[in-house]
């Protein structure tokens, strides 16, 4: 019962964290932040296989054929079926295999994640560390993939490599196999760049032009909404992710993980963590939401605002600040092909200096505590990964009936077919190999160029996304932390959001009360954390 303990413990923690917990990790795919449901008591839950089976070894001499269930986020394609038709006769054939695709839809999807772990309801799953991968590690979710690829899909595991496979470690093990195909990230802004030449303002590619972009815009047009709550995190915890502040990571790089309890980070110098909170930067930065609040660039009630991650394309806003990266902004410049709107895009990291690929964590397969067959699910992952056509079929159908290809080779999906591009959602079997591009993927592939570029210029750890792996541990002070997020939530949220009509004095009030209810003591571990982290990465 030690481990269904711990996993229950571990549940309610990311039912009560969660929005914490994730930050900058959600993915271009994540359609937001659902409701979220009670799980049903434990004794309701049916499990696979009874606690004694799940201590025993398991074996698999690939001479039966079984069906093994992989488990996805997303919402089940329509023609599903078909497309498992053509890709199960490759696997009977190959490993006697049959796969079955279960999905949570995006309705309350964290619940229904923990439920399917807690009941052991499948034998593979998506994870990612904006699912909160390595949490679900710690607490015995997944099964150790290292010995099993290399005795099972021996091919698979040289492909990835040591050095990938070894960002997937969770307190020195591997629970997770990450896609192949690196993506980046990175927060940057998607703006109306017709707007700018319309009315003769610079692009917003620093801050202070981005002052000049939204004032100029709001001056020439009062109608004109400037800036709404596109993402869902109005009310988040995080500091730097209310409203207008996002546009601070022009200044600071972006590092939710480690921007917790008013810490900012040092990418040259990763094991300094600055105290943000108190220092005479958070003193400038909260008077400058005040003069852009008074300026009308928001509404006073913004922080109720519902929030709509389509906010750009629906005129509710000149630019989307917050939680954008390159993959959102492509599509958006689709999605408003037909208005005759010009969008632009701008990286904070040509500012801020810190560019990075997306974490081997981002996109990757867990195996479930329980399955019968884990030496089947490698190879079965191995195979979907690594042969062609395998994973054409299952990332975009069949070629003819779900899509074709264009005289340049472009993806282009047959109206109504009933199985789109990655419709699956199985964004962890991406190969670099294989992925077919779309026309919007042309431009994606330039974003992604110039992002690279400046990934790969820092001169201390070049290309590599330093916090990605990273995991806070609650344990020890849960309750001071649910007291901190108070205050949070009802006194910093609205500093940020240039709401309170006294800022010195809201700023005095602000660090008493933060301290009072136990800042200190979560400091204290949480910096602990981060440096036994470092250390385990090699990070100086």
């Amino acid at each position: 019962m030690q481990y269904k303990r711990l996993l229950a413990v571990l549940i309610a923690l990311v039912m009560i964290f969660g929005g914490a917990a994730c930050g900058k990790s959600e993915p271009a795919e994540d359609t937001g932040e659902p409701a979220v449901t009670e799980l049903p008591p434990e004794e309701e839950t049916k499990p696979r296989e009874t606690e004694e089976e799940e201590e025993t070894e398991p074996s698999d001499d690939f001479s039966q054929e079984v069906t093994l269930v992989l488990y996805q986020i997303g919402d089940e394609p329509e023609d599903l079926s078909t497309v498992l038709g053509a890709l199960n006769e490759k696997l009977l054939s190959e490993l006697n295999t049959k796969l079955e695709i279960r999905f949570s839809s995006w309705v309350d999807y964290r619940p229904k994640y923990s439920m399917m772990l807690t009941s052991h309801d499948a034998d593979m799953c998506y994870s990612a560390s904006w699912l909160n991968y390595q949490l679900y590690a710690m607490g015995g979710a997944f099964l150790d993939v290292e010995p099993l690829m290399k005795t099972h899909a021996p091919a698979l595991w040289d492909w990835i490599g040591e050095e990938k496979m070894g960002g997937m470690a969770v307190d020195g093990t591997i629970y997770g196999i990450p896609n192949m195909w690196d993506e980046y990230v990175m927060f940057g802004i998607a703006y109306r760049r017709d707007l700018a030449d319309k009315y003769g303002v610079p692009y917003p590619e620093s801050l202070s032009a981005a002052e000049e972009y939204f004032q100029g815009i709001h001056e020439a047009d009062p109608d004109q909404e400037i800036i709404y709550n596109g993402a869902s995190d109005a009310s988040a915890t995080n500091s730097l992710v209310t409203i207008g502040s996002s546009l601070l990571y022009y200044k600071y790089p972006e590092s939710d993980e480690v921007n917790h309890y008013g810490y900012l980070w040092n990418p040259d110098d990763p094991r300094e963590l600055r105290d943000y909170w108190f220092s005479d930067d958070f003193d400038n930065d909260v008077k400058l939401m005040k003069k852009w609040a008074d300026a009308g660039w928001w509404g006073r009630s913004c922080l109720q605002a519902e929030a709509d991650q389509e906010a750009l394309q629906n005129n509710r806003c000149i630019a989307f600040i917050s939680g954008c990266n390159a993959n959102k902004y492509c599509s958006w410049v689709a999605d408003v092909a037909d208005k005759g709107w010009e969008l632009g895009w701008w990286d904070y990291a040509e500012n801020n200096g810190y560019g990075y690929p997306a974490h081997p964590n981002h996109n990757l397969t867990s195996l479930v505590k329980g399955t019968k067959y884990p030496e089947r699910c490698v190879k079965v992952i191995e195979y979907l990964m690594m042969n062609e056509e395998a994973n054409r079929l299952i990332q975009c159908g069949i070629e003819g009936v779900h899509y074709t290809l264009s005289e340049d080779g472009l993806y282009e999906q047959i109206p109504d077919s009933g199985y789109g591009y990655e419709a699956s959602d199985t964004w962890q079997l991406r190969n670099a190999d294989f992925k077919l591009t779309q026309e919007t993927g042309v431009l994606l592939n330039k974003c992604f160029a110039r992002e690279e570029e400046i990934a790969r210029s820092r001169e201390k750890y070049p290309n590599v996304n330093i916090t990605g792996a990273f995991a806070e541990s609650y344990d020890n002070y849960s309750v001071e932390m649910a007291a901190v997020q108070a205050v949070i939530q009802e006194q910093l949220n609205p500093l940020f959001a240039g709401l309170v009509d006294d800022v010195d004095e809201a700023l005095g009030t602000f660090r008493t009360d933060v301290t009072a209810v136990g800042l200190n003591t979560i400091r204290d571990d949480f910096y602990q954390q981060w440096i036994d982290y470092c250390d385990a990465f090699g990070y100086e």
